[in-house]
């Protein structure tokens, strides 16, 4: 679905609901950029579909691997029983995620300690102030205390980092390729995909210019990641 919270500046309505409400309530300023969808349509809200929930507790005892992307899924309460209901059907079940990290779903996370394996991909596009520009109105501390809450609660657990290559890059992954030493996590790297100015054909020679040269020059994170 696209429920979510941020209105991170390469993203589209159909994975935030909250850049959807923005672009519906500023129609005109958004179509004189070229972006003419303002529909306000909502993705199926699969959680509450009476069809989904039978077919679910069907299937999940066969199930081997379950992954929730979003939007945000930490932000719907019915993934809890989802979850709770995978556990107890099928012992051993693989259970990933891709989260923000905006918020930190306690009963979840303990129901998620009883899984077999766990894997959490988290959205990053820069850290401190370049976090707060891109991924608005995310806070970096708060990002970076679930952060390290994940780290601890779940040691055994796959974690990556998922960075989309985009403008604002050039800027900003030095200082997550940094971070993602210093915590021993690796980083996932997706293409911005819209409109030409979100990409890097929008920077400035000069600033490609020092970008490449700290790609040359960079060690890359190429240690294993923690144990799964």
């Amino acid at each position: 679905g696209n429920v979510c919270n941020l209105k991170c500046i390469m993203c589209w309505p159909g994975a935030s609901s909250a850049v959807a409400w923005e672009r519906y309530q500023h129609q005109d300023q958004f179509r004189t950029l070229g972006l003419a969808q303002v529909t306000l349509d909502r993705m199926p809200e699969w959680w509450q579909e009476p069809q989904f929930k039978s077919w679910f507790s069907t299937v999940v005892r066969d199930v081997r691997h379950l992954h929730f992307t979003g939007g945000e899924p930490f932000l719907i309460p019915e993934v809890v029983d989802f979850v709770q209901m995978a556990v107890s059907l099928s012992p051993g079940l693989e259970i990933g995620f891709n989260t923000n990290l905006t918020v930190w779903p306690e009963r979840l996370m303990q129901i998620l300690g009883a899984a077999g394996r766990l894997s959490f991909a988290v959205s990053m596009e820069g850290v401190d102030t370049m976090n707060d520009y891109v991924r608005f109105p995310s806070d970096w501390k708060h990002i970076h205390e679930n952060f390290m809450r994940m780290l601890d609660h779940f040691p055994r657990a796959q974690i990556t980092i998922n960075h989309t290559i985009q403008h604002a890059s050039v800027y900003s992954l030095p200082a997550l390729v940094q971070y993602s030493h210093e915590h021993g996590i690796p980083i996932n790297f997706n293409m911005v995909q819209g409109h030409p100015d979100l990409s890097w054909n929008s920077v400035p020679p000069k600033d490609l210019a020092i970008m490449a040269d700290w790609i040359g020059k960079t060690r890359w994170l190429s240690t294993p990641n923690r144990s799964f």
